[in-house]
């Protein structure tokens, strides 16, 4: 099965570091209907995770439109595995 993936971003509204990248939610698709979806904390990950997937020229890119409030479907379709390689466990997980 192929999987197209959406991020959306979530930039802190107000106080001092007001419009900083906070989260990041990634949406999974099968058949244009949401399957899954997860939370990421920013990191600075995007360019190096997403990188993996559609190249890192692609990935600053989409980091780029992330950090203004942009919401991002990423090029492609990917296979679960391939999924798995941008999802950060978190404990317990």
């Amino acid at each position: 099965m192929s999987y197209r993936l959406k991020l959306r971003p979530f930039l802190l509204t107000e106080g001092e570091f007001k419009g900083h990248l906070e989260y990041i939610h990634f949406h999974v698709f099968l058949n244009g209907v949401e399957v899954g979806h997860w939370s990421e904390l920013n990191q600075g990950q995007i360019p190096n995770s997403l990188g993996r997937l559609v190249g890192r020229p692609e990935a600053i890119e989409c980091d780029l439109e992330l950090r203004r409030g942009v919401t991002v479907n990423v090029p492609g379709e990917y296979t679960e595995e391939q999924l798995r390689m941008l999802h950060t466990p978190r404990r317990g997980e």
